[in-house]
């Protein structure tokens, strides 16, 4: 009896790995493909960066260029109509709003999506930065800043270490 017991858990085991690895074949997990990008050339200095994203990880890197941009990055090319990216500024302060059109499209059971937004900024020391999401993961790797602040129940890493 215990011996029947333990094949119907290798069997169900199996069976668990096999549809594991199917899903994440189907979702594309391995890649990253970029669906939304937005690029802007402020006409002033900016000094505060503002960065909004409720639902994806948000990256932010260094530029040796000039203008900002903000990139979407997916893992399935059909969702990139769930978001739009607006970029503002004036006064000093840029402001980057990633908005997910469907919030209540979310990633259901074992369809895995992996999702990101890019931002890039020029390579300056910068009075603040400040990155809002939900839940999340904020990355800021190689970004000058008297003073971040991080708002997420995600995982945070500043220039390669992790911040809690």
């Amino acid at each position: 009896m215990i011996r029947k017991g333990i094949y119907v858990a290798l069997v169900l085991l199996v069976a668990g790995i096999a549809g594991f690895i199917y899903t994440l074949r189907l979702t594309g997990i391995n890649e990253l493909y970029t669906v939304k990008h937005e690029q802007t050339a402020p006409n002033e200095p900016i000094r505060t960066v503002q960065i909004h994203s409720p639902q994806t990880d948000v990256y932010v890197l260094p530029s040796e260029q000039n203008t900002v941009t903000a990139d979407v990055r997916v893992s399935k090319k059909s969702r990139e109509q769930l978001y739009r990216i607006d970029i503002t500024g004036s006064g000093g302060k840029l402001q980057i709003d990633v908005i997910r059109k469907d919030p209540y499209r979310d990633n259901i059971g074992m369809l895995f999506y992996r999702e990101r937004v890019e931002v890039r900024l020029p390579h300056k020391l910068y009075d603040k930065v400040e990155v809002t999401s939900k839940r999340a993961d904020v990355k800021l790797e190689g970004i000058s800043s008297k003073s971040m602040v991080v708002h997420t129940s995600g995982d945070i890493r500043v220039n390669g270490k992790e911040v809690r």
